[in-house]
């Protein structure tokens, strides 16, 4: 199936290139294709002069491929992995293979991708993928950025910049409607205010709708939400010199995220009129049958599943020429985001006839029959039950200030940045993790032992609060030795002091323990509190020797270097079972290696950039599973990735715009041992917690690595009498990739390689006040996980979005 819609795909782009390429009374003689301009040197430059293996998209080229999000942006851009959220509004996003602990809930430890909106560093996960509102560019910056960028770079940087206010009056406003109800209107409104002195900008989206999976136990849908977004920009020029931004945006959002858990468990012999309590510590067997849970995008939630999101954020932009050649920028930022939420953890249980006590477990839970009548295919018999295995609940916020201060200087032969940096962030969050069924495989301190054939459930709780300072300073600068050949270097000292407050508890023993202990008894873990305090620092170059032999091409080769900062870690095991977990979790580093090439060819009417990498990481900051159903976060000694990626465009016609990207990627933990689950774990007995078995991770792929990325796009734009016809095809794919440390070799624990295509066939006038678009993603309905994350070693899962047909319409004023 995968095959034939590959060829599908792949015959649709071609024969879809070939007729408008025949179309008559098309001009063969393309135009040049525009220049486009970056700050990833912390400058603006043409796309084609900087050293580096970025990749950019406009705002209206973000428009028209529907891209809404960060997490839409899968597969368009090559190395880059983003994952949507298991819970939380988490979407981790990887590039050359390095992720960091994605899915982990870890709220002290850091990302090796740093995302920057307008300039100011994004802490929180969640708040970096929230809807794009009036974007006016995104850069996606590949390999460490540790000079310029600072830590948590050691993968890349995302760069999300607004558009700022003008001295013109212009706006637009868009709306959208899709097969899954999925409503969204946006839009803005640009006011000049004083004359060249002051102006302001307004935008505002919302989003409602969107469910497309059905909860098999009581009929609701998850997968879509609502959410609100506005800021407001004013722009100060006082003088020629002199330009202020201040920018203010608020956002909350509420969404259902449609968690599959991929595991059937089974009963064993029951005998009627007994408690379903005393069948927990037969064997219960995990489900098989993948694939019919990718084709039926169905979810079983028996509680609640929401995950609720609050941000406010301020930005304060200065810039001021002091002379003709040294500019002094200032950017401060403040930055508030809150995300909580709920998320359920339910297999199927075989064997619940009715009368049985799977049905009277169920009844008594749900208060409700099992679902005798609902068909579905995957169940071995129609009267199936389920029951909540766990759950675990949510609370977290974040406040962070910055302030960065930078001297520049862009002309004559020796062009540089010098800059000092300050952040604080403080981290406050609880996390709650009950597992129904399971109690500790041994006493805990006050826990007296369990009986036999009994389950106690344990209700976990983690409170973390953590204050950290941050602090830099940095310079780079890059030297003309001739005509054709320069050189870069930069250098920046960084230090991160951090303090936090772990505590761990059993909040409650749910179920039969002897002696009993009355429900809400809170008994504290070993080593229940601690007091941390670290702080990590590093010093991180670059060198970039740079030939340039034409005014159209460019060689570079560059080394680089780049960390994460440590943290700790806020998950605990119960019974100390993990005595190799530290509570402190070291910095991350990577060495790179990387040569590259731009061209522009055909008298600009083409553009094709290549970039080949090796990139050393020593400490890497990896998962490991803990009991509990949270993880650990640890270091391995060594990892190495290595890659090719290219990017190419071409202007075949005035009219017509083809373009390929893609990458090749090949990642290995070269040493490194964890805690883990083995692969042969046939059965799971309830009652109990699994201990989780030393795993030799050397010669493991890397998590979210896929050895390929791809990604074709035909953009055509047919002039008429009173207008235009403008259509677009896109392809996007993605090989398999791991989703576990230790490469379970597990369909349940693996992501299949998968191909989207997406189409949009607009109208609208020259002038462009108008146009109506329709558009279909994922026409050919591929069917793959996201993002698998395992919860006591039991896959949660989440889905791509199905095939989504829909229209669009927008207004606007130049």
């Amino acid at each position: 199936m995968k095959k034939k819609q590959l060829s599908l795909a792949i015959g649709l782009a071609g024969n879809l290139t070939l007729v408008l390429w025949g179309q008559p009374g098309i001009a063969q003689q393309a135009r040049e294709i525009e220049e486009v301009v970056v700050t990833a040197q912390k400058r603006s430059e043409n796309l084609q002069d900087v050293p580096i293996s970025v990749s950019a998209i406009q705002g209206d080229a973000l428009t028209r491929a529907g891209y809404s999000s960060i997490q839409d942006l899968a597969g368009a851009v090559p190395s880059l992995v983003v994952s949507d959220s298991v819970s939380y509004g988490l979407a981790p996003v990887a590039i050359r293979g390095i992720g960091g602990p994605a899915g982990s809930g870890s709220l002290l430890t850091e990302q090796p991708v740093a995302v920057y909106v307008d300039g100011v560093y994004v802490r929180a996960l969640g708040q970096s993928v929230a809807d794009f509102l009036d974007v006016d560019n995104i850069q996606v910056l590949r390999g460490p950025q540790g000079t310029l960028y600072g830590r948590n770079s050691t993968a890349g940087a995302l760069l999300i910049d607004t558009r700022r206010p003008s001295g013109e009056f212009s706006g637009y406003t868009r709306f959208s409607y899709d097969s899954y109800d999925n409503a969204k209107v946006s839009g803005a409104v640009n006011l000049p205010l004083i004359e060249d002195v002051l102006a302001m900008r307004a935008a505002i989206s919302h989003r409602s709708g969107g469910d497309w999976a059905e909860n098999i136990i009581d009929g609701r849908e998850f997968g879509g939400g609502r959410g609100t977004a506005g800021r407001v920009s004013l722009r100060f020029t006082p003088n020629s010199d002199v330009t202020v931004d201040l920018i203010g945006e608020i956002a909350r959002g509420e969404d259902r995220p449609a968690t599959l858990q991929l595991a059937t468990l089974e009963l064993g012999p029951v005998i009627p009129g007994l408690p379903l309590q005393l069948y927990q510590g037969s064997p219960h067997v995990r489900r098989s049958d993948y694939e019919e849970t990718l084709d039926d995008r169905e979810v079983q939630i028996i509680g609640k599943q929401y995950t609720e999101t609050e941000s406010e954020n301020v930005t304060l932009l200065a810039d001021w020429q002091l002379s003709e050649a040294v500019t002094l920028a200032s950017v401060t930022g403040y930055r508030h985001f809150n995300v909580s939420g709920f998320q359920d953890s339910t297999p199927w249980v075989t064997g619940a006839l009715p009368g049985t006590p799977g049905a009277e477990f169920w009844n008594n839970l749900t208060g409700m029959p099992p679902p005798n009548n609902r068909e579905n295919s995957r169940l071995i018999n129609p009267a199936n039950s389920a029951f909540s295995l766990g759950w675990n609940t949510s609370d977290q916020d974040y406040t962070s200030w910055s302030q960065e201060l930078r001297l520049a200087s862009d002309s004559g032969s020796f062009r540089w940045t010098a800059g000092l940096y300050y952040a604080y962030e403080e981290v406050d969050g609880f996390i709650r993790i009950v597992n129904e069924q399971g109690g500790p495989p041994m006493a805990a301190p006050g826990i007296p032992p369990l009986v036999p054939g009994s389950a106690a459930g344990l209700d976990l709780g983690f409170n973390t609060t953590q204050e950290t300072h941050s602090y830099a300073v940095f310079a780079d600068g890059t030297l003309d030795l001739s005509d054709t050949w320069s050189l870069t270097g930069g250098l920046r000292y960084s230090r991160d002091e951090k303090e936090a407050t772990v505590t761990n508890t059993v909040q409650t023993l749910r179920t039969s323990v002897v002696p009993p202990l009355d429900a809400g008894t809170t008994v504290a873990c070993p080593g229940a509190t601690n007091d941390c305090e670290a702080s990590f620092e590093k010093v991180t170059p670059r060198v970039v020797l740079n030939f340039a032999p034409t005014d159209s091409g460019m060689y570079y080769a560059s080394y680089s270097r780049g960390f994460t900062s440590g943290g700790f870690n806020n998950f605990g095991d119960i019974g100390g079972t993990l005595p190799d977990r530290p509570l402190e979790v070291g910095s991350e580093t990577i060495t790179n290696y990387e040569l590259g090439a731009k061209h522009e060819l055909f008298n600009r009417r083409a553009r094709l950039n290549i970039s080949a990498f090796w990139s050393d990481y020593n400490d890497l900051q990896i998962r490991q599973a803990v009991n509990t159903g949270g993880v650990a976060i640890i270091n391995v000694p060594e990892a190495r990735t290595r890659g090719i990626e290219f990017e190419g465009l071409l202007r075949a016609t005035e009219n017509l715009t083809l373009t390929l990207n893609g990458s090749w990627l090949d990642t290995e933990i070269l040493d490194g041992t964890l805690f883990g689950f083995p692969d042969d774990i046939g059965t799971i007995t309830m009652g109990s917690l699994q201990t989780p078995a030393a795993v030799d991770v050397s010669g493991n792929r890397m998590t979210r690595s896929p050895e390929w990325i791809g990604n074709f796009s035909a953009d055509y734009r047919y002039p008429t009498s009173f207008g235009y016809i403008s259509g677009q095809a896109t392809l996007r794919m993605q090989s398999e990739t791991h989703f576990t440390e230790t490469n379970q070799d597990l369909d349940q624990f693996i992501g299949e390689s998968w191909e989207e295509v997406d189409l949009r066939l607009a109208v609208g006038p020259d002038d462009e006040k108008w146009e109506i678009a329709l558009f279909a993603r994922n026409i050919f309905d591929d069917r793959h996980a996201t993002q698998i994350v395992p919860f006591f070693n039991l896959p949660n899962a989440t889905l791509n979005a199905p095939r989504t047909l829909g229209v669009s319409f927008s207004l606007s004023r130049h």
